[in-house]
């Protein structure tokens, strides 16, 4: 389970099967409140979460210990490759252009499943595309030359909504960590290594509507 922290709070539940190594969304859309999370873990049954660190630190932190042992807090604060999970703090150090690598990845590759129709979730239609597929397209990879003059890549949304992206980013982010280091369906990847992925837009759309459509009654073990 990832979970961006707003206005509303983003929520995306996945289960994932063992077998295939694919992840598949069994819940995706927003609560008012933080306080509403412990009953959607309940709900779904979820194993694990992670969730936005900021702003609203107080209220994570009192959210942690609902499942203290369960949920971990986000941050991008690491500029090194990999990410680092403090088991004491249950905080997780994300480099953030590493982490959409592989998410973007993982949805070009098909073991992050996407539910046939994301292109309508979220509510809030726009042409017909709902949030949760809007704030996936929102992120543009761009490379840059840094301030030491350094050509580095990131992720720009152009000021454009993007809170499913990042909580797709912080569930695979807790799945990644809790699980040895690995992505899901890749034996042996290490999270540490640089992914490098260049996810162009025609291949990002072409991956959607690879699964079936989200039900919110399924009550699977939840990720």
């Amino acid at each position: 389970m990832g979970v961006d922290v707003g206005r509303r709070q983003h929520v995306v539940i996945r289960d994932w099967h063992r077998l295939t190594g694919e992840t598949v969304a069994v819940h995706i859309g927003t609560v008012r409140s933080i306080n509403e999370l412990p009953s959607l873990m309940t709900r779904f049954s979820v194993d694990w979460c992670c969730i936005d660190a900021l702003p609203e630190t107080h209220k994570v932190a009192e959210f942690q210990q609902t499942r203290y042992l369960r949920i971990h807090s986000a941050l991008y604060d690491r500029h090194q490759p990999g990410h680092f999970r403090d088991k004491k703090t249950k905080v997780i150090h994300a480099n953030r252009t590493q982490l959409f690598d592989q998410l973007y990845e993982g949805i070009r590759e098909g073991y992050l499943r996407l539910p046939e129709n994301a292109r309508t979730l979220g509510g809030h239609l726009r042409d017909g595309i709902g949030e949760y597929y809007q704030h996936l397209l929102a992120l543009e990879r761009v490379v840059e030359r840094n301030r030491q003059g350094d050509m580095e890549a990131r992720y720009d949304n152009a000021h454009r909504p993007d809170h499913f992206a990042h909580v797709e980013a912080y569930r695979l982010l807790m799945f990644m960590t809790r699980f040895g280091g690995r992505r899901p369906g890749v034996a042996g990847a290490s999270i540490t290594g640089s992914m490098g992925c260049k996810l162009t837009a025609w291949a990002f759309r072409a991956s959607m509507g690879s699964d079936r459509p989200v039900s919110h009654s399924l009550s699977r073990r939840g990720r």
